[in-house]
């Protein structure tokens, strides 16, 4: 379901069809150019992949594509194995007891990203996690303060 959301006057279209997700992702023809990041996040997350546009994200893009190849992802599925095991594990120690499923599945993509990204185990890492967390909450907060032109 494809649905608008307003941002005071400005409307984004939010996309959830995965073929018209496909076409804008290929975006061979341009025809969909990416959003124009506002100055705070780019202040708090710099001028990286997830910010910038045009000829700097096409470039920063075709480096970051290596890391989803299907030989680099063949790579990664021992470390996939190990922490879905741990997973399972600390579910063995929850029998007939009620498992925060979403949060379970969080924690597991977070090792996962920490194990392949970075070399070591989320829980050794998680307070850089919950930093980036806040930092989320900080952005997507920091979207919705009605700015007024001279004032905010």
């Amino acid at each position: 379901m494809n649905f608008l959301q307003w941002h005071g006057p400005q409307a984004q279209l939010i996309i959830t069809e995965p073929e018209l997700i496909k076409e804008i992702l290929n975006n061979k023809d341009r025809a969909y150019p990416k959003a124009k990041a506002p100055n705070y996040v780019k202040n708090l997350l710099g001028d990286g992949l997830i910010t910038s546009g045009g000829e700097k994200w096409l470039k920063m893009r075709k480096l970051a594509n290596h890391a989803f190849h299907a030989e680099s992802l063949k790579n990664m599925i021992p470390e996939m194995i190990s922490s879905s095991e741990i997973m399972l594990e600390r579910w063995r120690h929850h029998e007939s007891k009620e498992i925060d499923v979403f949060r379970e599945f969080k924690v597991l993509t977070q090792e996962i990203i920490s194990r392949t990204a970075f070399g070591s185990s989320y829980l050794d890492g998680q307070n850089i996690f919950d930093m980036l967390t806040r930092i989320a909450h900080i952005i997507s907060g920091n979207g919705y303060r009605i700015r007024i032109p001279g004032i905010g």
